[in-house]
């Protein structure tokens, strides 16, 4: 139980904080900028991927809280799946 409750409290702290900010540049900027607290610094790791590209969440969380995240809600995989073979594995032919 513990360690349930420890995940939600990581798990609020990351959706607390990263739900004020705009943009995966301003993730960056405000983690360096604050100190440092556990859970946050998922907010930072998905912002160096996403500031480039976009990261998509597979969940069962409604579209806009999956947005307040600053992801992309996705349904499923499987479209992504099919979507890397039509596209990218014709190019490494």
């Amino acid at each position: 139980m513990l360690i349930k409750s420890a995940k939600f409290l990581l798990v609020a702290a990351y959706q607390a904080w990263i739900s004020e900010k705009k943009s995966h540049k301003e993730v960056r900027e405000s983690f360096v900028r604050e100190e440092f607290r556990l859970g946050v610094h998922k907010a930072m790791l998905i912002a160096g991927d996403a500031e480039d590209r976009d990261v998509y969440l597979v969940s069962g969380i409604p579209a806009q809280a999956v947005r307040s995240l600053l992801l992309e809600p996705a349904a499923t995989v499987q479209i992504y799946i099919e979507m890397f073979d039509f596209v990218i594995r014709p190019l490494s032919k």
